[in-house]
């Protein structure tokens, strides 16, 4: 009765926790960078001990509970009632409109400034996102040059070259350890060079385009999730300013959570098979809810990102999500790849982060 009571509790504490991460979810997916006001990469972040709380330790071990009990589910139900790929004719070309009809836009608003942090009003408009700011007015021609570029199939690739072109004038002003934020913008290069007609008519480059920008925005996010832990000032001057956020719960606990719905959301990018639409279909409730909140500049700086995944919610699984789950086996022991992979990818990122901020905090 004693060990009964002690999976009871448990349970309950991990189902308080999914319906507490789904309150926090768009405090999650806040970019805190466009709301804190400017952040200064170069200094450290919390140290390894400082982050392993128990706070965090315990909402980690309920999130991996989560993950690893999602995986089985997301084996079970693919093996019952495996997601349909939507076959009709037109479907990789209404993928590509998306993308090019998000992206165009995205650039057009740029060119417009009007996504432009507050803080950054002193500046010329923005380089790729918000708070990103410039003075130069190059920048400004290549952004209208895009979404002038995207409208047509034979100049996609050079759309394409000029996001490129954004985001290595962002690594030469910022650097590369800030603009990692923003890796799916090289991934959506990738896609739009990959559209062009030159090169859309061979099918096996095609086929990496949706693998492409779904590797991309997992990476970009859970990049943002570790970025919760390691700076979590930034995400509390967020919440102090939006208080119906934490519930009121300790800010410090809600960005810890936060961190943990990000990361578990962003995974299940990569890691989903039947989960996947259901996970791309959250992703983009959440960042549509929190417009409300957040307002304009939200909306307007999360085109590309609602873009992709309404893309990669049409496209469905494909070679990237079956590379993370086991074809074969017990539903049970499907959610140990699950929960192993989550931890593997955590571990990953966490040193990432630190080795990249430290490249970059250098002299």
């Amino acid at each position: 009765m004693a060990f009964a009571g002690r999976i009871l509790r448990l349970g309950s504490f991990v189902v308080s926790r999914m319906v507490l991460a789904s309150v926090l979810s768009s405090a999650a997916e806040a970019h805190v960078k466009w709301f804190c006001g400017p952040a200064d990469v170069t200094l450290l972040p919390l140290s390894l001990p400082v982050v392993l709380s128990r706070v965090f330790l315990v909402s980690g071990v309920a999130f991996w509970i989560i993950v690893s009990s999602a995986g089985m589910v997301d084996v079970l139900a693919y093996r019952r009632w495996a997601p349909k790929i939507w076959r009709y004719r037109n479907r990789e070309a209404l993928e590509a409109i998306i993308i090019r009809l998000g992206v165009g836009t995205y650039t057009l608003f740029l060119f417009n400034k009007t996504a432009v942090a507050p803080w950054a009003a002193g500046g010329d408009g923005s380089i790729l996102t918000p708070e990103l700011f410039q003075h130069d007015a190059w920048i400004r021609s290549i952004q209208i040059a895009i979404g002038c570029l995207l409208i047509f199939r034979s100049t996609c690739a050079m759309g394409g070259a000029g996001l490129l072109i954004l985001y290595v004038a962002g690594i030469v002003r910022y650097g590369l350890f800030h603009m990692t934020d923003y890796t799916y913008f090289v991934c959506l290069a990738g896609y739009l060079i990959l559209s062009d007609s030159y090169f859309d008519t061979n099918a096996n480059l095609r086929r990496w385009r949706v693998p492409l920008i779904t590797a991309g925005l997992s990476f970009s996010l859970m990049w943002t999730a570790i970025e919760k832990f390691l700076y979590p000032l930034w995400t509390g001057i967020v919440l102090s300013s939006h208080t119906n956020l934490t519930m009121g719960f300790p800010i410090p606990f809600v960005t810890v959570m936060a961190g943990f719905v990000e990361f578990s959301l962003a995974f299940y990018l990569l890691a989903g098979r039947s989960l996947l639409r259901l996970d791309t279909a959250v992703l983009m409730l959440v960042f549509l809810s929190a417009i409300p909140e957040f307002g304009v500049l939200d909306s307007v700086g999360h085109i590309p990102i609602v873009a992709m995944l309404l893309v990669i919610f049409i496209h469905g699984p494909g070679r990237l999500q079956q590379l993370a789950q086991p074809s074969h086996g017990g539903y049970a022991r499907a959610a140990v790849p699950a929960g192993t992979l989550c931890v593997a990818s955590f571990a990953v990122m966490m040193t990432l982060y630190y080795g990249l901020q430290r490249f970059a905090s250098w002299p």
